[in-house]
C-alpha cells in the first residue's frame, strides 16, 4: 500500500471495515430472497433493505474516492456521508419497525393504515406546493385525496381504539407522529440502545439541516476541500461504525423474517 494510501486511511479504517463488512452480510440476504413469494410486510422490508444498502454504498464510494484520489484535489465529502448516514440509520429503523415478528394482524393494520395515511397528507402537500408553485391545477391528481384520507383516518380510528389508546393518542398519530410510541419505542423494540440512538440522530441531523456543526464549526476543524482534516476523518469513521450497528441488526432481523411466506407470522395481510 503506498505512503500516501496509508496515511489517508488512517482514522477511516476501522469504519470501512465495520460498514462494508455489515452491507455485504444485508446484500446477501437480500439477493438470497430474490424470486421468491412474500408477504406485502416482507415486501416492504425487502424495499426498505434495498434501500439502506444503497446508502450505505454510496457511503462507502465517497469515503473510497477520497482515499484514491490525487495529492490535493481529496475531497472527503464528511457532509454528504453525515447525511446519507442519518437516512441509512431511518430505513434501518423503519425496516425494523414494521418487521417487527410479535406484532398481532390489529398492530401491524395500525401501524400500515397509520404510514398509508402520512404517505397521502405528504403527497398532498407536496403536489399542492407544486402546482402552485408552476401556476398549474393540480385538482385532478389530488381528486382522490379526500376521499382516501377519510377512509385512512377511520381505519386508524377503529385499530387504534381497538389497542386501547385513547382518542387523543390516536389523533397524535395522524398528527405527525408516524411511529405508534415514538421512534424511540422502535428502537428499543428492536432491541438497540436508546441512548445511542439520539445521539447519532441529534448529531447527524444537524448536517441533514444545516445547523452549526456544518459550517460555524468550520475552522475548529479545520475543514478543508484538498486533504481532509482529522475531524472530517472521524466524523466519516464514526458514521461509517454507527450506521453498521444498525445494518446488521436489521440484516439479522430479515434473515429470519423473509426468504418464504411463512417467515411472516401473520401472514397475506394485504
Amino acid at each position: 500500500m503506498k505512503k500516501l494510501h496509508r496515511q489517508r486511511l488512517e482514522g477511516l479504517s476501522s469504519g470501512i471495515e465495520a460498514l462494508d463488512t455489515a452491507t455485504v452480510t444485508a446484500v446477501s440476504v437480500s439477493e438470497s430472497c430474490l424470486g421468491i413469494e412474500h408477504t406485502g410486510r416482507q415486501n416492504r422490508a425487502l424495499f426498505i433493505l434495498t434501500k439502506m444498502i444503497s446508502h450505505n454504498m454510496s457511503i462507502l464510494n465517497l469515503v473510497q474516492k477520497a482515499i484514491d484520489a490525487p495529492r490535493n484535489s481529496s475531497l472527503l465529502d464528511h457532509f454528504s456521508v453525515a447525511a446519507l448516514g442519518r437516512v441509512s440509520i431511518d430505513a434501518a429503523i423503519m425496516g425494523l419497525y414494521i418487521s417487527e415478528p410479535s406484532l398481532n394482524k390489529n398492530q401491524w393494520n395500525l401501524r400500515r393504515h397509520v404510514l398509508f395515511y402520512h404517505d397521502a397528507i405528504n403527497r398532498k402537500r407536496f403536489l399542492s406546493s407544486m402546482g402552485k408553485a408552476a401556476n398549474a391545477d393540480m385538482e385532478q391528481s389530488l381528486s382522490d385525496y379526500p376521499e382516501a384520507k377519510a377512509t385512512l383516518s377511520k381505519a386508524i380510528d377503529r385499530y387504534g381504539l381497538a389497542e386501547g389508546l385513547s382518542t387523543k393518542q390516536v389523533d397524535e398519530l395522524k398528527d405527525g407522529r408516524v411511529f405508534i410510541s415514538g421512534v424511540r419505542g422502535a428502537v428499543r423494540e428492536a432491541g438497540l440502545n436508546v441512548d445511542a440512538f439520539d445521539g447519532n440522530n441529534s448529531y447527524l441531523s444537524q448536517f441533514v439541516h444545516g445547523y452549526p456543526v456544518s459550517f460555524i464549526r468550520a475552522a475548529d476543524h479545520a475543514i478543508a476541500f484538498d486533504e481532509p482534516s482529522a475531524y472530517q476523518k472521524y466524523l466519516c469513521n464514526y458514521v461509517m461504525e454507527s450506521v453498521s450497528g444498525y445494518t446488521e441488526a436489521f440484516a439479522n432481523r430479515m434473515q429470519n423474517f423473509c426468504g418464504h411466506i411463512a417467515k411472516d407470522p401473520l401472514g397475506p395481510v394485504e
